[in-house]
């Protein structure tokens, strides 16, 4: 089985690069059974990724939705995953998730064990980001992810995952979070923020918010 897996990363410095690096070696050790496809879409160019299967350059305005977009555009496979660059995966995590797919299921998360709280249930169903909806690793059937027309380009960072869970909801797709599927997310710091001023985060993060709200107004 191919699985896609797109990686939005902006590579400015040698940690940037180092983390991806360490990512995909990560990835790509944790099954013998799934083949990982894997793209990153590169802000920064010219820059080389020795470990993915392709790199896709933009010139757009950073928008973390509309990356995602590119990639998944830009690949084909029954199953995607959509992953910060800062990852680290546990062997099999992605088996435990396809056994939840098989059940119906076309929205899912894994869970990072240093931070969500345990509990003997296989899946916690939910759209709370950060808790049941992790937007730094989510993982989807393609067929749904077309259905709904992609992810929602309406905000440029902050809130993306908010906006695809309020796109889930005016669809009636559910997500859960795999309690068996572990990935851990190490929080090295975006590199989507390295190197920016203080301007520009706020742009990106805290000033998001009510363009969020006015986004989302069309799915209530």
């Amino acid at each position: 089985m191919t699985v896609d897996v797109i990686i939005p990363a902006n590579s400015k410095d040698y940690m940037s690069l180092i983390t991806t690096a360490a990512s995909i070696r990560s990835l790509r050790s944790s099954s013998s059974n799934i083949q990982f496809n894997v793209i990153v879409v590169e802000q920064n160019k010219p820059t080389s990724h020795p470990l993915a299967d392709k790199v896709l350059n933009y010139d757009f305005d950073f928008n973390y939705n509309k990356v995602l977009n590119l990639g998944l555009k830009n690949s084909s496979a029954k199953y995607a995953l959509l992953c910060n660059n800062d990852l680290i995966y546990h062997t099999g995590f992605f088996e435990a998730l396809l056994q939840v797919f098989r059940t119906g299921y076309k929205s899912l998360s894994p869970t990072n064990p240093l931070r969500s709280l345990y509990t003997h249930k296989p899946i916690v169903e939910g759209y709370g980001v950060n808790h049941d909806l992790m937007g730094w690793c989510i993982a989807v059937e393609r067929d749904m992810i077309e259905r709904i027309g992609y992810f929602d380009e309406g905000v440029s960072f902050w809130y993306s995952d908010n906006l695809y869970a309020d796109q889930l909801k005016h669809h009636n797709i559910k997500h859960a979070r795999v309690t068996n599927s572990f990935v851990f997310h190490i929080g090295s710091g975006s590199s989507s923020l390295r190197n920016l001023t203080p301007e520009q985060k706020a742009e990106y993060t805290t000033k998001q918010k009510l363009i969020y709200e006015n986004a989302r107004k069309k799915y209530k």
